[in-house]
């Protein structure tokens, strides 16, 4: 006899999931933008397998726009944010990578 053994991910831990941000930093003209994406995973370490999971993204940094979430059905989720806040050094150039980082909730 052979018996198939499946094995699935627990339920998602923040701890563990991860968030990129793809082409930061962003110019702050309102309308370039960069990709959030969520990946949830459990307390192991394994990548969520299917989407139903509810994800907020939002920055708590001023002068940013998060887009709503869409939900990816693979265990990731993704939104855009883009900005309209000059950094720091007030060249125009917004780093939403270190916003959405810092600032971000995941829930």
């Amino acid at each position: 006899d052979t018996d198939t053994v499946v094995f699935v991910p627990g339920a998602s831990d923040v701890g563990h999931s991860t968030v990129v941000v793809t082409d930061s930093p962003v110019t702050a003209d309102g309308v370039d933008t960069a990709t959030v994406t969520v990946t949830l995973k459990d307390a192991h370490g394994n990548q969520r397998l299917a989407g139903g999971e509810t994800v907020t993204i939002d920055s708590l940094g001023a002068g940013y726009t998060v887009s709503s979430v869409t939900d990816n059905l693979d265990g990731t989720y993704s939104a855009t944010i883009s900005g309209t806040a000059r950094d720091a050094s007030g060249a125009g150039r917004s780093t939403a990578a270190r916003h959405v980082l810092d600032d971000h909730r995941l829930s």
